[in-house]
């Protein structure tokens, strides 16, 4: 069964989906599309919130959910190395290419753009090598905000 809610922060609207076992899905909401209009918070659903709140109340820069995302085998190894990008510090996608030992930075950026967990698993800190951007499938300018939020001035050069 799943559950979940949709939040309001600083940034917009956020929809948490849970199996009240994992977090599933942590995405900024674009045009009122939503995937939890039916669904019921469950005590991980709440406590999702309550870290993403603290996280936007600079009490947090660390997320301790249990999380489960959905992918390939490589999506998953791109996911787990970008949980290693510490708060307020970026990585390009050259950088994580290598600590994963792999030549298709390609591959790797699409892999960045599918993270189902944003903020839990902080794809927003992944720039290019020039320290600009790149994308953000919830758009640059959220990427830019959350980067500012955690003291990093990138530009906005896309």
């Amino acid at each position: 069964m799943l559950f979940g809610g949709v939040y309001t922060t600083e940034l917009g609207k956020i929809e948490i989906i849970d199996d009240s076992l994992h977090v599933l899905h942590v995405k900024f909401i674009i045009n009122n599309e939503t995937n939890c209009d039916k669904l019921q918070e469950s005590a991980l659903t709440k406590e999702a919130m309550n870290q993403i709140q603290e996280y936007f109340s600079k009490k947090r820069q660390a997320f301790t959910l249990p999380m489960q995302p959905s992918g390939t085998l490589f999506q998953l190894k791109v996911w787990e190395q970008l949980q290693n990008i510490p708060y307020g510090q970026t990585k390009s996608y050259m950088d994580i290419a290598k600590a994963i030992d792999t030549k298709g930075v390609r591959a790797l950026g699409n892999a960045v753009g599918k993270n189902p967990l944003l903020l839990l698993i902080p794809c927003h800190r992944v720039v290019r090598k020039n320290n600009t951007f790149g994308g953000y499938s919830c758009g640059v300018h959220i990427k830019q905000n959350l980067l500012k939020f955690e003291n990093r001035d990138i530009s906005l050069n896309i």
